[in-house]
C-alpha cells in the first residue's frame, strides 16, 4: 500500500529536510519583521524637549569646573550673560559627583558626549579620566550670583539627563520611575514650566542652601506641582532655591485649570530662560 507522508513535527522525530528548510525561512523573516516594527516604534516618537544625545560624536571642553550644587563645567561665552554652563553627568543613571570633587575649582578639560536642548547642555563622561586639569593662559572668571526674587511656580519636575534628549519620552507618568531612579542617582532636578501660548521653559532646582535637591523632589517627579522658593541667577542658568517642605501637589481643579501634561508639545520648541512670574 502506498503511503502518503505529511510533514508534521513530533518530539522524538528528527525533522525532516522539508521542515527545516521551512524554518530556516521563517526564523529569520520574523527576526526582521520585529526589528523593523522595533525601529519604527523608536524613530516614529518625538523627544518631548526637542533634546539631542550626541553619543557618537564625544566632545571636549575646556572651562573653570565648580561642584555645587552640580559638578558644571563654567566657560566664558559670547552670549547675553557671557557664559555658557555646561553640567557633568556620569553614564546611566549616575551622577559624576565623586568624580568631578577632586576638581573643584580648577580649569580643566573634560571629554564626554553632549547632551542638550533648548540652550541647556549636559556632558556625559564615563570615567574621572574623563577629566583633565589644564594650564590655562587666562584668567577663568566665574558669574556673579544674582538673588531675583521670590516665587510661586507650577509645573512638572523632571530628571534633566533623560528629558533634554536621552529618553522619549523623558517626562510624565509613563517615565515616573525612570526619573525618579535617575534622581536617586543625582542627576541635576528641572522644574519646567510653560506661558499661556504653550512655550516652555526650565528653572535648574537647588536646595535652599544652593546644594544638590534630587533626592529631596523625588516623591514629586513627574506630577502637577507648585514650588516656592528664591530665583537666582548663575551666568545662563536660573536656579530655583526651593523654601523648605515648599513643594505641594496640585489639586484636581488646578490640573484641570493648568492643564495634566504640562510639558508634552511635540510641535513647541524648550528654552533655556525661564519666565518670572509677574
Amino acid at each position: 500500500m502506498d503511503k502518503k507522508s505529511d510533514d508534521f513535527y513530533v518530539g522524538y522525530i528528527g525533522k525532516s529536510q522539508q521542515l527545516r528548510n521551512f524554518y530556516q525561512t521563517l526564523v529569520p523573516l520574523i527576526v526582521l519583521l520585529v526589528l523593523g516594527a522595533l525601529f519604527w516604534i523608536l524613530s516614529s516618537q518625538e523627544n518631548s524637549a526637542g533634546g539631542f544625545w550626541d553619543v557618537d560624536r564625544p566632545i571636549k571642553l575646556t572651562g573653570k569646573l565648580v561642584t555645587k550644587p552640580y559638578p558644571t563645567l563654567i566657560t566664558q561665552h559670547q552670549s547675553e550673560h557671557g557664559f555658557r554652563s555646561v553640567m557633568i553627568v556620569g553614564e546611566g543613571k549616575d551622577a559624576a559627583s565623586a568624580w568631578a570633587k577632586p576638581f573643584d575649582a580648577m580649569h580643566v578639560s573634560i571629554t564626554g558626549n553632549l547632551i542638550h536642548a533648548g540652550g541647556w547642555e549636559l556632558l556625559e563622561i564615563s570615567s574621572p579620566d574623563s577629566i583633565e586639569v589644564t594650564q590655562s593662559s587666562s584668567t577663568s572668571v566665574l558669574p556673579v550670583k544674582q538673588p531675583l526674587s521670590q516665587v510661586s511656580i507650577k509645573g512638572e519636575i523632571v530628571d534633566s539627563k533623560c528629558f533634554l534628549g536621552v529618553m522619549r519620552p523623558g517626562e510624565g507618568k509613563v517615565h515616573k520611575a525612570c526619573a525618579g531612579l535617575c534622581l536617586m542617582g543625582g542627576m541635576p532636578p528641572i522644574l519646567v514650566v510653560k506661558n499661556d501660548s504653550g512655550q516652555r521653559a526650565g528653572y535648574l532646582l537647588t536646595t535652599h542652601e544652593n546644594t544638590s535637591a534630587s533626592r529631596i523632589v523625588v516623591p514629586y517627579v513627574a506630577e502637577p506641582v507648585e514650588v516656592m522658593g528664591n530665583v537666582e541667577r548663575y551666568g545662563d542658568l536660573l536656579r530655583l532655591k526651593i523654601l523648605p517642605n515648599s513643594i505641594r501637589r496640585l489639586s484636581s481643579e488646578e490640573k484641570n485649570n493648568y492643564g495634566e501634561l504640562l510639558t508634552y508639545d511635540a510641535d513647541v520648541p524648550f528654552i533655556c530662560q525661564a519666565p518670572l512670574p509677574g
